[in-house]
């Protein structure tokens, strides 16, 4: 049976997009039917991440560059009290992840850019995301060869 998370978010029988060491990301889609095809779930596995992981949701909210992926849908800020964990969904990046790309010339990240460092110190209290590495980066556009 396919986990679901917050009534809404189905996770897809394919092999995880990714995993690192504070999240796991999945293939969802709406079972509301609101939005159509496959999304990127972000899970956090460990629960004394929460609090990071919610700061990463805030800092994500007020972003907005057309080399951002944007925000669909999250977990309660307050989730504590659910049992259920802490998540995110996004767009998938069809482009993949800078680790395989960093030569690409079309390749757009966002992550480390001075879009990105400007609009995370603009909110007084907002962390930036610390996975500054390769693979924490998505790429927008084609698909890798």
């Amino acid at each position: 049976m396919a986990k679901i998370c917050s009534e809404r978010w189905k996770m897809v029988d394919k092999p995880t997009l990714g995993q690192g060491g504070q999240s796991r990301v999945f293939h969802v889609v709406d079972v509301r039917g609101e939005l159509e095809g496959e999304f990127a779930l972000k899970r956090v596995l460990k629960p004394v991440r929460v609090e990071r992981f919610r700061n990463e949701i805030e800092a994500i909210k007020r972003l907005n560059h057309p080399n951002i992926i944007k925000l669909v849908d999250h977990s309660a800020l307050d989730a504590k009290a659910s049992g259920d964990k802490q998540f995110l969904v996004m767009p998938i990046a069809h482009g993949g992840d800078l680790s395989r790309r960093r030569a690409a010339a079309k390749c757009h990240a966002a992550v480390g850019s001075d879009e990105v460092k400007n609009a995370s110190n603009a909110g007084s209290s907002a962390e930036a995301h610390r996975g500054n590495r390769p693979a924490a980066a998505a790429c927008v556009g084609e698909r890798p060869r």
